[in-house]
């Protein structure tokens, strides 16, 4: 997704970060920091908000990430001590750094955590725009008229050309939604980091309500003619 189409999403915290600094600062630049910033905010703050006109969706509740990262967290700390007391009596400016970055992965994680029940999947009536997300990991704004189809699915489709997962944690997440576009799409992620693809897989807390609101606007939108 392109730095101009971030900034046109709903306006939570990190959208607003970025519209703000992208304003005076390089696109990647930006994204660096709002990223970093957000990090913090998200760990801080529980201000979920959706604009008017939106639908919006959980997928933070009924994950399998979530349990998963939560164990990835606990052994991270574990070895960070363990680490440290090994390495400190012999090379103490590399156990510092290894240290140092053990910490920067862990509030990172956390803050990923976190911002998945704040920032929501939404529908949006008005713009007629699909807007995915991942906590502040990853995210895409998708016309309605681009989606070819929508399937309840929890196959795998890492082989697929043009096929990517939302979740940035996908060798651990599971997904259960399986959506087909017409033509490419920009998934960005954490400090600008760019993916195209065709065809996305995700996790929805409840995949039939998911599947029958985007059904719904694309019957409408057949029947417009748009």
């Amino acid at each position: 997704m392109e730095q101009r189409s971030i900034a046109n999403l709903s306006g939570d915290y990190y959208e607003r970060t970025i519209a703000k600094l992208s304003s005076k600062l390089p696109p990647t630049l930006a994204m660096i920091l709002a990223t970093e910033a957000s990090v913090f905010h998200y760990l801080t703050h529980n201000d979920t908000t959706t604009a008017i006109n939106e639908k919006s969706f959980t997928y933070h509740k009924k994950s399998t990430a979530k349990s998963s990262i939560l164990v990835f967290l606990f052994l991270l700390i574990t070895e960070t001590i363990v680490v440290h007391y090994l390495v400190y009596e012999k090379h103490p400016l590399l156990a510092n750094f290894l240290t140092f970055f053990s910490i920067y992965a862990l509030v990172q994680v956390s803050g990923i955590l976190r911002s998945m029940k704040q920032r929501l999947i939404t529908m949006n009536a008005t713009t007629k725009m699909l807007t995915l997300r991942y906590g502040f990991a990853s995210q895409t704004a998708i016309a309605y008229k681009e989606i070819k189809s929508i399937t309840q699915s929890r196959k795998s489709r890492d082989t697929l050309k043009g096929h990517i997962s939302l979740s940035p944690f996908e060798m651990i997440d599971s997904t259960n939604i399986f959506l087909e576009l017409h033509t490419e799409q920009t998934l960005t992620k954490t400090y600008g980091i760019t993916k195209r693809f065709t065809s996305i897989s995700l996790f929805v807390d409840e995949p039939d309500k998911f599947i029958t609101a985007i059904q719904e606007v694309l019957t409408l939108s057949e029947d417009s003619g748009t």
